[in-house]
């Protein structure tokens, strides 16, 4: 009897961590009416949620490359647009499968940012759903599964990852990583090449979404030791060990094969894009250093996730070095404590295991992308590992005191009703670039590239006081970075009252930035806008020309081109290169309006008047588009409407003394001199010393009174 109640309790305590039938339990063992009910609630408190990304905006950060300037993205699906998806390193990235995402939005929904958000969040939705099944197919332990699945749903450091459309990559990959997942497990209940090859189909899709997703054969070693009891670890015997994983390594040839071909693909992007850091920036032992702490930060953002703030400023060669062996010797520690416990329970061993190794392709060491310490995006697949490991060990534990368990059924779900709380809080945080980064400043402000984002975000709202205050934080913790260069010397030459010193200053920065990065598109179009504004047309074609020979479809360098070519007096090259800018963006409004003055020195009076009225219907308060209507209608004799486009372009700018002086001239025509005195003295008031107002104020308050002498008959 004693021996037969030992094997009973041996049996009892092997079932509550191992599945049955070779590593699975059967679905329908479970009450399908549970599984679809936590599916139903999961999917609903999930987009509860994140239902604020609808109200979110595209962001300056990333956005523009993956949508809002992608002129790739914007032509939607055709097959130029698919052909370059799949032979581009755009974004120092190749995932074709995420340009054709973007493309489909951009056809289905266009510019409007919520809907491009929302697919986002449905895509994370189905993750959930999808983690919650692949955990229950292979381990039949329903409410374990159901609460990985809600930590991983509504934890907030996934905020990143589905908020921000640019990285639609992130939720994408990973909803091909858990069809793989489900794939392979499906394999391993009846192995053959015809399951093998589905796996393989689901990687390679998962590959062309997001290249992070090279460890997934790592991955499925370890679910091999648990829960699918394929791999044995046996640590009396490490070359029986060996030989078992590498028979199964071998069973996964083509995944291993396709991680090798991706790898290579993704270093040769990375480093045509410039993202990857130079032994020189960030020497090795900086490089692990940074890694080792990064681990430890990443777990501490998952136990408290307060403040999550998008950019975490690199320490480089400042890093603590005494912190950062601790660090490294303390993920040894635990390394090995899993190891040791792992032989109970497994699961430990392969959630630490998925963590590190999930992380190795972005953790920084060996290779370094990116200026950041770490990034919460990244954690997006590794945390998955954790969750599993907290939720099975915390659940054995329970499982032997019966009065426990409804204590941790209650601080579950208070925990994840705490994190719903802080994602739906940390989704107002991505409403936009300006609402990002000054929360980001606000509890970091260390770092050019926050600085610098917070200033471009100002420049392109036209805050320019605000946008040059931040650029010159940036500049403060690097002096020559071409980009905040180019974006300060912008805010100089647009900000209002911006004079020949101002221009000065702008040519010296622009000269600095050109040194350090001589094929920067925006340190070129920032010179070639100078060079129009201090009349070197000849100097802004060069540059928008170098320009364009590398970045066909920039509309800026187009229209800094057309207004080159202008000056030159060279004026059908310039209403040509406007047309195009107009075919590519029939919105442009500063393209119309130039139109408009180009065709009117052409002596096309009516071409003219139809490109400014074209202008006005896209953007009615656009002040140059009034005044030169106004100055068109003024010199074909009609007066009054004249008059009428003229004022309304001093009511938009009413500190614009040229459109004062030319309404002024159009009443004094009308012999309303009271009018015409009252517009002068505007245009003086707006620039005292605009010699020309000056002279038709004396004129008209000359004739104002010899009008008002005359007797009434």
């Amino acid at each position: 009897m004693p021996r037969k109640e030992v094997q009973s309790g041996q049996k009892k305590q092997r079932s509550s961590t191992a599945p049955k039938t070779n590593g699975f339990n059967d679905l329908k063992e479970n009450s399908r009416r549970q599984t679809v009910i936590l599916c139903c609630i999961l999917a609903a408190a999930t987009l509860i949620s994140y239902h604020g990304v609808w109200n979110c905006e595209f962001l300056s950060y990333d956005d523009t490359d993956y949508v809002t300037q992608n002129k790739f993205i914007q032509h939607g699906l055709s097959l130029k647009s698919i052909g370059w998806a799949f032979t581009t390193f755009y974004a120092s990235n190749w995932h074709p499968l995420t340009w054709l995402s973007h493309m489909t939005d951009w056809t289905v929904f266009g510019n409007h940012p919520g809907p491009h958000h929302l697919v986002n969040a449905v895509l994370h939705t189905l993750n959930s759903i999808l983690l919650l099944l692949l955990l229950l197919y292979m381990t039949g332990n329903l409410r374990r599964s159901a609460v990985v699945a809600f930590l991983f749903a509504l934890h907030p450091i996934h905020v990143e990852s589905v908020a921000w459309v640019a990285e639609r990559k992130d939720v994408l990959s990973t909803c091909f990583w858990l069809v793989t997942t489900l794939a392979y497990s499906w394999y391993v209940r009846r192995p053959s090449w015809q399951r093998m090859s589905a796996v393989t189909g689901a990687f390679t899709i998962a590959i062309l979404a997001k290249p992070m997703v090279v460890t997934l054969p790592f991955t499925l070693l370890l679910l091999d030791i648990w829960p699918l009891r394929r791999l044995r670890l046996d640590f009396g015997n490490p070359a029986r060990t060996a030989a078992d994983m590498a028979r199964r390594a071998v069973e996964k040839w083509p995944l291993f094969l396709l991680t090798l071909a991706s790898s290579v693909l993704t270093y040769l992007a990375q480093k045509a894009g410039g993202a990857v850091s130079s032994e020189i920036a960030l020497p090795a032992w900086v490089r692990f250093c940074n890694a080792a702490m990064s681990y430890w930060r990443y777990l501490g953002k998952m136990v408290w996730p307060d403040p999550l703030i998008t950019y975490y400023h690199h320490e480089g060669r400042g890093i603590i070095v005494p912190l950062a062996l601790m660090a490294a010797l303390g993920l040894a520690f635990v390394t090995v404590a899993c190891l040791r416990l792992g032989k109970k329970r497994p699961y430990l061993i392969m959630g630490w295991f998925w963590y590190l190794g999930t992380l190795v392709p972005v953790i920084g060491f060996p290779v370094q992308v990116g200026v950041q310490a770490m990034a919460e995006r990244y954690s997006y697949i590794p945390l998955i590992g954790i969750f599993i490991a907290i939720v099975w060990f915390i659940g054995d534990a329970g499982d032997g005191i019966s009065k426990v368990k409804p204590l941790l059924r209650v601080a579950a779900i208070g925990i994840i009703a705490v994190f719903a709380v802080l994602t739906m809080n940390q989704v107002k945080v991505w409403k936009s670039t300006i609402t990002l980064f000054s929360h980001v400043l606000q509890t970091d402000p260390r770092g050019e590239f926050p600085n610098l984002s917070l200033g471009a975000a100002n420049m392109r709202e036209k805050n320019y006081a605000e946008a040059q205050r931040y650029l010159e934080y940036a500049l403060s913790y690097n002096p020559n970075g071409p980009q905040t260069l180019s974006y300060y010397s912008f805010c100089l030459m647009e900000k209002s009252g911006s004079g020949p010193a101002d221009l000065q200053v702008v040519q010296q920065c622009l000269d600095r930035a050109y040194r350090v990065s001589p094929e920067n598109r925006d340190v070129l179009v920032n010179l070639a806008e100078l060079c129009n504004k201090t009349g070197r047309p000849v100097e802004a074609e060069g540059y928008c020309r170098k320009i364009l020979s590398r970045t066909p479809d920039f509309l800026t360098a187009e229209y800094y081109l057309a207004d080159a070519l202008q000056a030159q007096k060279r004026y059908d090259e310039a209403a040509q290169v406007y047309r195009g800018v107009l075919a590519a963006d029939p919105a442009n409004s500063d393209a119309l309006n130039s139109l408009g003055i180009v065709l009117y020195t052409e002596g096309k009076p009516v071409d003219a008047v139809n490109a400014f009225t074209q202008a006005l219907r896209v953007k009615p308060n656009q002040s140059e588009a009034h005044s030169n209507l106004g100055r068109v209608y003024f010199e074909q004799h009609q007066v009054q409407q004249a008059v009428a486009e003229l004022t309304d372009a001093a009511r938009i700018d009413p500190d614009n003394a040229i459109v004062h002086n030319n309404l002024g001239a159009v009443l004094f025509s009308l012999h309303d001199y009271a009018g015409a005195v009252r517009e002068f003295s505007e245009a003086v008031r707006a620039n005292p010393g605009y010699g020309e107002a000056q002279g038709n104020l004396a004129r008209a308050q000359q004739l104002a009174q010899s009008a008002a002498a005359q007797p009434v008959h």
